[in-house]
């Protein structure tokens, strides 16, 4: 009796099947066999495609109908204009496991610029499953333009030759939308249209490549002019004649538009179009980004325009060393500074913090929308990061400790004048602090590198009042001793050195997470003159319900209240991961043990993909299942909830997380 088929993507099938072959010749190895009565999934297939179908003298079945569809992978595009999609743009997701090259050649005097009207790729780190690479020539071997995925738009892009190669991969699990992409010859910055001007000062105007004295039609021209750190771009308009405005006095066809920063993405400053010579503009940083469009109907004389290099009047990016340095903002009168919001950015070595002294604050107004002193904890900072001082509390600002080698100061006065100033001391900080804060991350000094000998530092954490706190450890190794007597992290619940002992740890061992029974918690991190280790990396985050908090980073763990020992009676819980952006969350169950009847209703554990309740949920979980599969987000946020009537029995959980 022969032996039953068996379905298989890829499989004998020695009685009965079909051979999916790729290319013309029977005798080349199938890309896929199928056989069985179960129905193969899709498959997709570099054409062109042979299929063989065989059988033997024995069983017959019902046999088999396909279908399929040719669906374009790449091209050459040797047009002035026109529009290129993703493999099934419009009418399902692209497919698995592609990998398309297009082709685009304009006239030999012009360049090509694309413009994206729509994408959706599956985001990863550095796009390196699924993606769209852009190179600046015909081959992979000339320089790369940009490489996207995620659904943000990508901004315009303009090759500086009149070739281009567009690169689409995907990878073999997840698929999108997909994209469209419009493209068009045009002028480069070898005719005039755009580039990059470094140069001290300079001169540009609008193209105008048959010199008959009005610009060209069709043009989408970028200047981004690059200055020195700390110095500022003064652009000056010598001539302007453009299309006047539309009825509504809104600069819809052919316009000049400056944005503050070093691409279209940066703040929009100013809009010109019509004859009205625009007035000189200063940047608030080392980079003007000038674009010029026009349309396709009516032209006129075009614009010149000039830029110097100047000093920053106030602002700046400086480096913290461990000598304090002052720095104050302009005391002038004088109608040309036309500052009324600076920036500093101070940066210490890798792996330290900022300390930043305001000795003197004096403002004009009480006025807190337009008159105020912040210090913010980094440029990316949270909310909980950031401090404001204005009216009132103007006067009573406190030494500020970044949590990050970087800090911000940002001052900002309605009119700067002698009556409005500012002054403070900048360096790198020593190892005390004094966080007053609802979440946050304690690292040792020097992490991640072996903390130094001879240290003594005192950390406090202050979390909003009715709150209490959690320490979550990530990574632990302080010198071992008895007794922990030489190098020691201990935590006290409170707020100095009399306050309650909850731990005292050395060693290598992870220590459990420690729950505060208030809103304070005091710790002290010593090390002698023999040896030293890594140190120490802490999540903390606090909550009025004694337990969850927001959670940011790549990666962590967190556990239920009291762990590793039973949770309390009437217990709810709620977490917020925030990943980075871009990167998508995995939920390990380390350990889980809830004590329940069974049905999940008392006492549970849900995961939601998102950021809140109203997210698609995993769950509820309950018992002592060990063996859960990790749960992967589709974005960079996971909200979690567990809540708990009663315990019974030993009761606990700890979850860790990866991004």
């Amino acid at each position: 009796m022969p032996c039953p088929a068996r379905s298989a993507v890829t499989g004998s099938c020695v009685n009965d099947g079909v051979h999916i072959i790729r290319g013309y010749s029977l005798t080349s190895t199938p890309f896929a066999t199928v056989c069985g009565n179960e129905i193969p999934a899709p498959l997709t297939v570099a054409g062109p495609v042979l299929l063989n179908f065989y059988s033997n003298e024995q069983i017959t079945d019902f046999g088999f109908k396909f279908s399929y569809r040719i669906i374009s992978c790449g091209g050459v595009f040797n047009f002035s204009s026109g529009i290129i999609t993703s493999p099934s743009y419009s009418y399902t997701d692209y497919l698995n496991d592609m990998h398309c090259l297009y082709t685009i050649t304009v006239s030999d005097d012009k360049v090509i610029e694309l413009k994206f009207s729509d994408f959706d790729v599956v985001p990863s780190t550095s796009c390196s499953h699924d993606y769209l690479a852009i190179y600046d020539g015909a081959n992979t071997s000339d320089p790369l333009l940009g490489k996207f995925c995620g659904s943000k738009r990508p901004p315009n892009v303009k090759s500086r030759n009149n070739s281009m190669l567009l690169v689409f991969n995907t990878d073999s699990f997840q698929t999108a939308r997909g994209w469209k992409i419009s493209f068009r010859q045009t002028l480069g910055p070898q005719q005039g249209c755009g580039g990059y001007l470094t140069a001290l000062n300079n001169t540009f105007a609008s193209p105008d490549s048959d010199s008959n004295g009005i610009y060209d039609k069709n043009l989408n021209c970028v200047w981004i002019i690059i200055a020195p750190v700390n110095k500022v771009i003064h652009l000056t308009f010598n001539t302007f004649a453009l299309e006047a405005a539309s009825t509504r006095q809104r600069c819809l066809y052919d316009y000049v538009k400056l944005y503050d920063g070093d691409s279209e993405n940066a703040n929009l400053a100013e809009t010109f179009c019509g004859s009205t010579l625009p007035a000189p503009f200063i940047s608030s940083g080392n980079f003007l980004t000038v674009q010029f469009v026009s349309d396709l109907v009516l032209e006129r004389e075009g614009f010149n325009a000039t830029y110097t290099i100047m000093d920053m009047p106030c602002g700046g990016t400086y480096n913290a060393t461990w000598t304090p340095q002052n720095i104050s903002s302009p005391n002038s009168s004088d109608p040309d500074v036309p500052f009324s919001t600076c920036t500093w950015v101070i940066d210490a070595p890798p792996h330290q913090q900022v300390k930043i002294t305001v000795w003197a604050l004096q403002l004009t107004s009480q006025d807190c929308t337009q008159n105020y002193l912040e210090l913010q904890d980094s440029p990316q900072g949270h909310g909980n990061s950031r401090i404001k001082f204005c009216g009132r509390n103007a006067s009573a600002v406190p030494v500020f400790d970044s949590s990050t080698s970087t800090a911000v100061v940002i001052f900002k006065s309605g009119v700067v004048n002698r009556n409005s100033r500012m002054s403070f001391t900048y360096q790198i900080a020593d190892c005390n602090r004094d966080y007053h804060k609802a979440f946050g991350n304690l690292r040792s000094p020097g992490w991640p590198d072996n903390y130094n000998s001879d240290m003594d530092c005192t950390i406090t954490v202050t979390a909003p009042q009715n709150h209490t706190i959690s320490l979550f450890f990530h990574s632990f190794g302080i010198e071992n001793s008895v007794e922990c007597r030489n190098d020691f992290l201990e935590v006290r619940n409170g707020s100095n050195s009399n306050s309650p002992l909850l731990g005292k740890y050395c060693g290598a061992l992870l220590p459990s997470p420690v729950f505060s029974q208030n809103n304070e918690l005091y710790l002290r991190f010593k090390s002698d003159s023999v040896t030293s280790d890594r140190g120490y990396e802490i999540i903390w985050t606090s909550s009025p319900s004694g337990c969850g908090g927001t959670l940011y980073g790549d990666r962590g763990s967190f556990t239920s209240p009291g762990y590793p020992g039973t949770y309390p009676n009437n217990t709810h819980c709620e977490w917020a991961l925030v990943a980075p952006a871009g990167r998508l969350v995995t939920v390990n169950f380390y350990f889980i043990s809830i004590d329940d009847p069974g049905d999940c209703v008392q006492n549970y554990l849900t995961l939601y993909d998102g950021p809140n309740a109203s997210s698609p949920s995993s769950g509820p979980y309950c018992g002592g299942d060990t063996s859960i599969a990790p749960f992967v987000a589709s974005s960079n946020q996971v909200f979690i909830k567990f809540h708990a009537d009663y315990a019974r029995h030993p009761s606990a959980f700890r979850l860790t997380w990866h991004s």
